[in-house]
């Protein structure tokens, strides 16, 4: 991260919603090989501190989509870390019978034209936002 070198983390959306989107395929596999989806062991995504994620496409959003998934801001999920979520229809697409125990530390959400945050998962689903 530019504003700290020693934390390794993401600072645009492209690069975050084409990495979810991989690990999506490292879920589907654990799944097809017979584990149960909620015992799947998810991703911690950091965002890099002081860095404003600008959703300027209509299309832009970060999918949640498979259990245990946690998106930071820095490492230590902060909002005094200043990651904020700004523009765009929407920035958190959670969807699907899998989105289990999301987590979101730290982020702040601002200027959507349509909702920060759009669920249209099971009713099995669950998230929890922290700091936000």
């Amino acid at each position: 991260c530019i504003s700290n070198p020693a934390i390794k983390g993401y600072s645009d959306v492209a690069t975050l919603a084409t990495d979810i989107l991989y690990h999506r395929r490292v879920f589907s596999s654990h799944v097809v090989n017979g584990n149960d989806p909620s015992k799947y062991q998810g991703q911690v995504y950091i965002l890099c501190p002081e860095t404003v994620f600008s959703f300027a496409e209509r299309n832009d959003k970060i999918p949640l989509f498979f259990p245990n998934t946690e998106i930071r801001c820095g490492s230590d999920g902060r909002s005094s870390n200043n990651c904020v979520f700004s523009g765009g229809a929407q920035h958190i697409y959670i969807y699907g019978d899998y989105a289990i125990n999301e987590v979101i530390s730290g982020v702040t959400f601002t200027k959507s034209t349509y909702a920060s945050i759009l669920a249209v998962a099971s009713d099995k689903s669950y998230a929890t936002f922290v700091d936000c």
